[in-house]
């Protein structure tokens, strides 16, 4: 099974449907959307009709929530109704943090730990950061933190078996890494390994 990983698209009609078309030539299978759909960019409305025409399934991200830009009343039902978390294929999705104590971005192998600390999930997929970035977790990690490794665009990341992940993909709007590109991931389950592909529509273009 291989998955397309979408997130925090934030308005960015071309990079979503770019991505989506990427995806669907490379096999993808399933998508799954980590929240954010609006809020920064052009095309709010028609992210949202794109996600919801597709049925992909998503999480709801703080902006899908509080936004300022004015959408019909399906669509905000729509966003209302999304989850804050779902599981698919054995792996734990929700758009800041699967932490139950409190709901702070991951962006750092700290807050992962707390994350992995709090948590019994095997494999995790966020979004909200705008990093590409994966950390890892075992027996051999030192007490307080776990592995942590930038994921570069196209190179294949392999998932430990014996070890616990959080995935962090990136954004399909602005990025808040050293590249700007606007990004997706493709995770293949049975191969247990994680792919980040840039797109090459313009970052987030606000009004």
């Amino acid at each position: 099974m291989r998955l397309g990983i979408i997130a925090d698209i934030h308005g960015n009609l071309p990079a979503l449907e770019e991505a989506l078309l990427i995806g669907g030539a490379g096999g993808v299978e399933q998508w799954i959307c980590l929240g954010d759909i609006v809020d920064g960019g052009r095309w709010d409305g028609e992210c949202v009709e794109l996600i919801r025409r597709r049925n992909i399934p998503t999480v709801q991200g703080n902006h899908d929530v509080h936004h300022p830009q004015p959408l019909s009343d399906d669509l905000e039902a729509f966003l209302a109704e999304l989850p804050e978390e779902l599981e698919k294929h054995g792996i734990f999705c929700t758009h800041i943090s699967p932490r139950t104590k409190r709901k702070r971005k991951v962006a750092d192998r700290y807050e992962a730990w707390n994350v992995f600390d709090e948590t019994s999930h095997g494999h995790m997929l966020v979004g909200h950061s705008h990093l590409s970035v994966a950390w890892r977790f075992n027996e051999r990690c030192l007490p307080g933190e776990c592995d942590e490794t930038i994921l570069d665009f196209r190179t294949l990341y392999h998932l430990d078996p014996d070890s616990r992940h959080i995935i962090s993909v990136g954004s399909l709007g602005y990025s808040r890494d050293l590249s700007p590109a606007p990004r997706f991931g493709i995770l293949d389950v049975d191969g247990r390994s994680l792919t980040i592909v840039p797109v090459t529509a313009d970052p987030v273009i606000s009004r």
